[in-house]
């Protein structure tokens, strides 16, 4: 009598648990688990992660390079025709024989350096700290690429044998948990995400086991690496990452949390409070009012997180603000699904931990454990702007101090005297100014894009400006390319990119500035104070931003499309866009803005339902440039609603118009339930509350 395999029982009996549970409706997670469905889920559902097959990102004998016969001799080069050339690093070739000390860089996008590529980097930053060191030439080799998953990594590392390298550097870990992925995770390990959803505390089991999965991975990564260490006996130096833990903002995660009747009112009031008493200085109140809030949530929302470690901050208890500023980091490992792509990667605490841990465990891996010497560089502040041009990519200074670090473990190993850290990071590393300020002009344009906090974009346009004198003019030519709707890479790219070089990487850093419509508005205001600041004279560029979008008599501006749309409420809802029509409200509060040539009437249009269930007589609230214009009852179907919007109640520029949703009845049972039925079809669970759905919003100005 053939018996089943343990294995073959435990998919079975899962399977039957899903099929009792809600019969027919998971018919396909069922079958998945029985290994009988050799169709994967349409393509159009599947949860969207960035995903590169593995023969397309190693497509030569050494990642990108494949070997030729040169002079007599075998060199390695580059396939610069390859469709994926520009997630690689920069050099062009690779001689096979060594003829000075070699170390192989290998990692993710954080060692490419990618705000100042192909000119500094952390390999050029750790080759010339090296020959500064020791008076002696040594090469690194970088072979760095965009994407990396930790079995490419791995396998990577391998090939580079071939180099006969005297030491590895490895800088990984920030994008494990972009890795995690249908393709990758069996239908068995869907399954039991999917129950994590159903227990009485949802989002901290399936947090819980996510950081199974990334401990897991992160642990098998670290042995691949020893057993390398064992066969070749080359040493490995491990960096463990670190955050932009201080400025970084994923508006993505900030969303209502999941709490019922009197608890969720309570919540959006003290978040009130917060906001109220941030703004008369009162920071101990605004700690007490977010204290409040993260009872109620229990630590489950970005919004609690955030503004308690803000209070945290403002009174300068530094650990206390670190701790939640880790929290809220980590809050992703609770949401997988619809959230993932649209956040920045980041090492978790679990992933830091394991690396740490496993590492230490293993003789031939020595770690840089950089969030530890950034509290050590930082005298026990967070990480910010100082070390990092956005969530995990590093500064010209963030990149000396890790591969200071980094070099302070590699000199013993290459047979030279021990140097510190604290040495090491004064090394002169000749850096064109122009090449700073295009860097964080850069960053200026892709911290916009992903919707950061208006002082930030400010901060790196006036290091732009502060660098280099011509960034002033790349500004304004930016500023005019906005403001007159020229297509945007066109338009700016020549203006800080000579000929050949970054033709294809730059897209991916700044997107379209007006793509998803949150940039513009943001951007030209950071752009216009910084020009501002340096160069009274130089105002206007916002004005002439705002004149170019102003409405005309007898013409109409539909509110949901319009590019002067807040990024707070517009990022969260781009991604639903791409499967559902109009607009979501994550929020209690939606801000739509259109601009005026002068005071005029309007009509205004709004077709609108609540999703969940609301009290009798709910109403949502119409405010205009901060003043009540309407209140209308709502309920969960569609309806249309009109009205004139006076012209005194307007403004010449900008005006702001807010709707602010009902309390709703959240059916949380239902919410969860439906979510780990999708995940466990691997498809997006979405569990993101919705206080309202608009299909149609826009007002016309009167003839």
């Amino acid at each position: 009598m053939l018996r089943p395999e343990p294995h073959d029982r435990q998919r079975a009996t899962q399977a039957a648990d899903l099929l009792m549970s809600d019969p027919g409706s998971d018919l396909w997670a069922a079958l998945s688990l029985l290994g009988l469905l050799s169709t994967p889920a349409p393509a159009s559902a599947v949860m969207p992660y960035p995903r590169r097959p593995d023969d397309d990102l190693l497509p030569g004998l050494l990642g990108l390079w494949t070997p030729i016969w040169e002079d007599s001799r075998i060199t390695f080069k580059r396939q610069s025709d390859h469709p994926l050339e520009w997630c690689w690093a920069a050099q062009d070739r690779i001689e096979l024989v060594k003829r000075q000390p070699r170390i192989v860089l290998l990692g993710e996008s954080m060692a490419r350096g990618v705000y100042f590529d192909p000119q500094f980097g952390p390999a050029r930053a750790l080759q010339t700290m090296i020959g500064w060191a020791t008076d002696n030439v040594c090469e690194v080799v970088d072979l760095s690429s965009l994407w990396m998953s930790p079995a490419q990594i791995v396998k990577l590392a391998e090939s580079a044998l071939i180099l006969k390298p005297d030491a590895f550097v490895v800088m990984a870990g920030a994008q494990f948990l972009h890795h995690l992925a249908p393709a990758d995770a069996d239908a068995s390990w869907m399954y039991g995400l999917g129950r994590s959803l159903r227990q009485a505390d949802p989002l901290h089991a399936t947090r819980a086991q996510v950081e199974e999965w990334l401990v897991a991975l992160t642990a098998r990564f670290v042995q691949s690496l020893d057993t390398l260490h064992q066969r070749s006996g080359i040493p490995i130096v491990l960096v463990v990452p670190e955050f932009n833990l201080r400025d970084w903002r994923d508006d993505v995660l900030h969303q209502t949390p999941l709490l019922q009747g009197d608890a969720l009112a309570e919540w959006l009031a003290c978040r009130d409070d917060v906001w109220g008493a941030v703004r008369e200085g009162q920071h101990a109140k605004a700690g007490q009012a977010a204290e409040r809030m993260m009872a109620l949530d229990g630590g489950t929302s970005a919004w609690s997180l955030h503004l308690l470690a803000d209070a945290k901050l403002r009174q300068n208890l530094r650990l206390e603000a670190r701790r939640l500023h880790e929290q809220l980091r980590d809050l992703v490992l609770a949401r997988p699904g619809w959230a993932l792509p649209l956040v920045s990667p980041r090492g978790s605490t679990c992933v830091q931990q394991a690396l740490r841990e496993r590492a230490a465990a293993c003789h031939g891996l020595s770690v840089v454990d950089l969030p530890q010497r950034c509290i050590e560089y930082l005298d026990g502040d967070l990480p910010g702007r100082q070390l990092f041009m956005d969530g995990r990519h590093m500064t010209v200074q963030g990149t000396k101090l890790a591969m200071a670090s980094v070099a302070e473990k590699l000199l013993p190993a290459l047979g030279e005297p021990s140097r510190r850290w604290r040495d090491l990071i004064h090394a002169d590393l000749p850096l064109g100014r122009d090449i700073v300020a295009r860097g964080h002009l850069l960053a200026a344009i892709a911290n916009a894009s992903a919707g950061q906090p208006l002082e930030l974009i400010v901060h790196h346009a006036a290091q732009a400006l502060c660098a280099s004198r011509d960034s002033a003019g790349r500004m304004t030519a930016l500023l005019d390319a906005l403001t007159h709707d020229t297509p945007a890479l066109s338009s700016f790219t020549t203006l800080f990119v000579r000929p050949g070089a970054w033709p294809k990487i730059l897209p991916l850093i700044l997107g379209d500035p007006r793509a998803a419509g949150v940039a513009p508005l943001r951007l030209v205001d950071a752009l216009t104070r910084a020009l501002e600041k340096a160069d009274p004279d130089r105002a206007g560029g916002g004005e002439a931003f705002v004149s170019a979008r102003t409405a005309a008599p007898g013409s109409s501006i539909d509110l949901l499309a319009s590019t002067l749309t807040g990024s707070s409420d517009r990022h969260p809802s781009v991604a639903a866009r791409a499967r559902h029509a109009g607009y979501r409200a994550y929020d209690h509060r939606s801000r739509f803005r259109f601009a005026l040539a002068e005071p005029a009437a309007v009509d205004l249009v709004l077709t609108c339902r609540a999703r969940h269930a609301l009290a009798t007589g709910a109403e949502m609230l119409i405010d205009v440039n901060g003043e009540r214009l309407a209140a209308w009852p709502v309920s969960g179907s569609w309806r249309t609603w009109r009205c004139r919007i006076d012209a005194a109640r307007l403004l010449d520029g900008v005006n702001l118009i807010v709707v602010e949703w009902p309390v709703p009845a959240w059916q949380a049972a239902d919410l969860v339930d439906r979510a780990a039925r999708r995940i466990e079809r691997a498809l997006d669970p979405d569990l993101a509350p919705v206080h309202g759905e608009i299909c149609r919003f826009a007002v016309s100005v009167s003839g």
